[in-house]
């Protein structure tokens, strides 16, 4: 899980849970995930920058649907 983490340091919790099930083949819900994260002291601090990127774009397509009607 740790390797997963690091390797993928912006995923949400249900994508990982994802990436156990397909690389370990195991189900893990996000309450064990979180718990497990909590327990080794790992926070999940997500990119600011995509994040902004992403608001950014979600805005300009909000933008373009109310030009359009």
């Amino acid at each position: 899980m740790i390797d997963i983490v690091e390797a993928h340091p912006d995923l949400t919790l249900w994508q990982y849970s994802d990436k156990l099930r397909d690389k370990l083949g195991i189900n893990v819900s996000t309450t064990m995930i979180d718990r497990f994260l909590k327990q080794h002291d790992i926070s999940l601090k997500k990119n600011i920058q995509e994040r902004k990127s992403s608001n950014r774009r979600s805005t300009e397509s909000a933008s373009r649907l109310l030009v359009k009607n």
